[in-house]
């Protein structure tokens, strides 16, 4: 099973958006192949699709969303009113 390496800060719902950066990650034809020798190196389209799918379903859960785009911070973030803060955890 895939663990992130990161956890992340905050998670963006990305559900509207996320056929639009499915397309736009499939521009990127370097970085997959259709050749079966080098799928170890880049993985097929239908393999980026599945993971690229997977990933963001994995961080829409965290989030009650279907697809999530999770974020990192090296620094602490202020919080003007944390009242309105959208966590469960306060």
């Amino acid at each position: 099973m895939y663990v992130p390496a990161v956890v992340p800060a905050f998670v963006v719902d990305i559900t509207p958006q996320f056929e639009k950066k499915l397309k736009f990650v499939l521009c990127y034809s370097s970085q997959f192949s259709s050749d079966k020798e080098t799928r170890n190196l880049f993985p097929s389209r239908e393999d980026l699709r599945e993971r690229v799918g997977s990933l963001a379903r994995h961080f829409g859960l965290m989030i009650e969303a279907r697809y999530g785009e999770p974020f990192a911070t090296r620094e602490v973030a202020a919080v003007e009113d944390i009242v309105t803060m959208p966590v469960r955890s306060i």
